[in-house]
């Protein structure tokens, strides 16, 4: 925003003024940190196509060329299960860091560089033998991804500011359908060149592919400008404890490990006993977003080897469901914004409606079936993701965003692999087309039976209440709570201060800085509040008796 007022002429205020008009409602968002944010979801959400519909059907195609018919899609089962079992141990070993100081950003970078690249090496994937080389390329990728989307989410708390986290959701979801149509322009003539001028007629190079190497182009040219709008210094947490820092990298990974199983064992106690409807929505959440990524998982092979529909028809259905979803969205954020239906109803609402499409499954044949099932439960999907993370957001109180967000991506982690573990371990025993199709609608449908009455449990303004409650007692992991709590009157004149901190250095702004001095490895000052949009720094010393405010002018 200074470079913007003071440098007028610079090409990067420039290009911010471009980028904020691209991507916000009628160009008036001057907000770069939330358009950097919402450019994420326009560059990241075109791995729904590779996850979700090239890889699956290139795994399931190259099983079947290396160990016989019908052995693919098995495979492919077993590879989801897998992949949740390696994030799962992504989440242990990382996502706990990521609240000490800029580790949140770094998360994010990193685990975009490697998706890209993940994806790209996919061009090495071209014979039967190679299906291991892209199981383990896609257990990277979307591993990678997950981890990610974990930092992503964990940022919407300081995005969002005093603005409405569900607007800001919602547009992320619309940006992101949005960016999957324009990935559609990027492909079809990179396709086209491959088929006409090469003359490349393999389906494995032309479905399977050139697709998924374009999504890392696409993928890696669109994210630099996310990092480019969004502070660096945004969402810096905690300083990192010395028992970490000093340590190398197989420190940090075992002490990832070590705090991640203290921290997870102390967030069940904390929602348990103070947090419950988060903890009633995570529970919910295992059972119905199990069911949604059993029905990702497997939709793609589902409709290729067992339905017989041509990829081009079902590419088709893809984009009828994106258009679906991005119209699912506007339509639910205006009844939301217009008071007629709250977040919670409209999740009960799209879940009943995704249960029916999952019935709906069973009478599916042609491709009219698949593009009606695809225009229903698309325009159901988006509004899920939209709502589900923005409530977590209203749930979960600010300073242990990273942290709480980790847990129920984790929550959700640990059980997804049952799904496709359990469709893939009855097809090798009930073997045909019709078998497999049944198998994969009972599990769907156990699991929504599970989940939607737990989810109808969850009392949103009493958790709202409760998250409230926790921020105004500070951190509820510190041994030395005092520090965080009783100085409020010292540090009074000024309720509405921002600290952050990374390691030993302070970020200036304005005519103050922050520095934060921790007392030990548990024991630290950390008090965020929002003033107008505008971050006021201060210079906090820490020590277990007494916080010192420090004022020093800044070139």
């Amino acid at each position: 925003k200074m470079l913007a007022e003071e440098v007028d002429n610079d090409q990067r205020a420039r290009l911010y003024r471009l980028t904020c008009r691209l991507f916000s409602p009628f160009g008036f968002d001057s907000d770069v940190d939330v358009v950097g944010y919402v450019i994420y979801e326009f560059a990241s959400r075109v791995t729904n196509y590779s996850f979700g519909f090239f890889i699956p059907i290139l795994i399931a195609t190259l099983g079947d060329n290396e160990y016989g018919d019908g052995q693919g899609k098995i495979i492919w089962g077993y590879t989801t299960a897998m992949c949740s079992i390696t994030t799962v141990i992504m989440y242990l070993s990382s996502t706990p860091l990521m609240e000490f100081a800029n580790l949140k950003r770094k998360a994010l970078i990193g685990s975009c560089a490697i998706v890209c690249i993940a994806h790209i090496l996919f061009i090495f994937c071209f014979s039967g033998s190679a299906v291991i080389l892209a199981v383990l390329l896609y257990i990277i990728a979307k591993t990678m991804q997950r981890v990610g989307d974990v930092a992503f989410e964990a940022f919407l708390d300081v995005i969002a500011n005093k603005k409405d986290p569900h607007e800001i959701s919602s547009r992320c979801n619309i940006m992101g359908y949005s960016g999957m149509l324009g990935f559609i322009l990027f492909v079809v003539p990179i396709v086209a060149i491959v088929y006409f001028g090469a003359k490349v007629h393999s389906t494995i190079w032309i479905e399977g592919i050139i697709p998924i190497v374009s999504v890392g182009l696409w993928y890696l040219n669109c994210i630099r400008y996310t990092f480019q709008m969004m502070s660096p210094n945004i969402g810096i947490g905690q300083p990192i404890p010395s028992s970490v820092a000093n340590g190398g990298i197989l420190s940090f990974f075992f002490s990832g490990i070590r705090v991640s199983i203290i921290e997870h064992i102390e967030n069940i106690r904390f929602i348990s006993s103070s947090l419950k409807d988060l903890g009633l929505f995570t529970l919910a959440f295992i059972f119905l977003a199990g069911a949604a990524s059993t029905a990702v998982s497997v939709g793609a092979v589902l409709a290729v080897n067992v339905l017989h529909i041509s990829v081009i028809y079902l590419l088709l259905a893809f984009l009828v469901g994106i258009v679906a979803a991005i119209f699912g969205v506007i339509v639910y954020k205006y009844l939301h914004s217009s008071k007629w239906l709250t977040p919670k109803q409209i999740l009960l609402l799209n879940m009943v409606i995704l249960l029916l499409c999952n019935l709906y499954v069973l009478q599916v044949n042609t491709v009219a079936d698949v593009i009606v099932l695809a225009t229903v439960a698309g325009s159901q999907v988006g509004a899920v993701g939209a709502f589900t993370r923005s409530m977590l957001s209203t749930l979960i109180p600010s300073h242990h965003q990273s942290r709480l967000f980790s847990f129920y991506e984790l929550s959700q982690d640990s059980t997804s692999w049952i799904g496709p573990l359990l469709i893939s371990s009855l097809a090798v025993r009930y073997h045909g087309d019709e078998q497999y199709r049944l198998i994969v609608v009972l599990v769907g449908v156990v699991q929504f039976a599970i989940g939607w009455p737990i989810l109808l449990a969850v009392n949103v303004p009493n958790g709202i209440s409760a998250r409230i409650e926790c921020d105004s007692n500070g951190d509820w992991r510190s041994n030395n709570k005092s520090i965080g709590t009783n100085n409020n009157d010292l540090l009074s004149d000024n309720n509405n201060m921002d600290i952050h901190n990374d390691n030993d250095d302070a970020e200036h702004v304005g005519s103050r800085s922050i520095e934060l001095h921790p007392v030990n490895d548990r024991d630290w000052v950390s008090s965020r509040g929002l003033d107008d949009g505008i971050q006021d720094k201060r210079n906090v010393r820490a020590s277990a008796d007494i916080v010192t405010v420090l004022e020093e002018p800044i070139e």
